[in-house]
């Protein structure tokens, strides 16, 4: 890694911005654009007690590391959503969800592997006591908070940078946990759809099921090739099995052309 950790590859950086563009003395409006002055060390004194606002978690942590070799801001900030806290909230959300654990490990992992706040907010649903952030909860947490939308910018290496630095520091490494054996590991998408407990829409699970009696048939003509009829008879009782389950579960093949809901698995 570099001796300066690029302003790019800093989740938080819209959060960064914000408060710079305020201690630059503009007046913060929708969707402008902030020409950058000075960064030095007033700056990042600014910074720096801006997330020592922030409750103590993963991001405040993680903001916290950054900024001690963090480089220069672009020339031009382009801050889209400037408000920390939506005027109706007593509570700030976004520092909810830093402490909410379960749902910030599932809005970090997933954002990264590109579900959207709507595939997100869908997932909740399945935990217990399903939480009630709102889309723009998520959203503004996103993208001032956790910012690794493609089109703001972050793309593959700042994957890999994010992952030397959380690997950089034991805290981090302790509080990163989730992202190092789910979003930024090198897991297929089925691992990934494991790790992080996601529900399949019903044209995926028509979809494995089918693969899996492939699977087992396959296997079977090929025990039934080499005169293995132990091995041909333990794949049959797979296939067997197989499909017998899945018609108690009302899985059934259709040729229908079904809309997908958001999950990793889609082709």
């Amino acid at each position: 890694m570099s001796s300066w950790y690029r302003w790019e590859h800093n989740p938080a950086r819209k959060f960064f911005e914000i408060i710079l563009a305020m201690y630059w003395g503009y007046e913060l409006k929708l969707h402008a654009k902030y020409k950058s002055k000075s960064f030095g060390a007033a700056e990042k004194a600014v910074i720096r007690n801006a997330i020592a606002e922030l409750p103590e978690s993963p991001p405040q942590l993680l903001s916290y590391r950054i900024l001690e070799t963090l480089g220069p801001p672009p020339e031009e900030l382009i801050i889209k959503s400037f408000l920390l806290q939506a005027k109706k909230e007593k509570v700030s959300q976004s520092n909810r969800i830093m402490v909410d654990a379960e749902c910030f490990n599932t809005i970090t992992g997933l954002s990264i592997l590109g579900m959207d706040a709507r595939g997100i907010k869908n997932e909740f649903k399945s935990m217990f006591f399903t939480p009630s952030y709102s889309l723009e909860n998520i959203d503004r947490f996103r993208y001032q908070f956790w910012n690794v939308n493609p089109n703001e910018g972050w793309d593959h290496k700042s994957n890999e940078m994010l992952k030397h630095m959380i690997l950089s520091d034991p805290d981090l490494t302790e509080a990163f946990n989730h992202l190092l054996e789910g979003a930024l590991s090198d897991k297929g998408r089925r691992d990934m759809v494991l790790h992080y407990s996601l529900a399949l829409s019903a044209s995926d699970r028509t979809r494995e099921y089918l693969r899996a009696s492939d699977s087992a048939i396959l296997l079977q003509n090929k025990k039934m090739e080499i005169d293995d009829l132990e091995g041909a008879g333990l794949a049959a009782n797979i296939v067997a099995k197989t499909v017998s389950s899945s018609a108690k579960l009302g899985i059934t093949p259709s040729t229908a052309t079904e809309k997908k809901n958001p999950n990793l698995l889609g082709n």
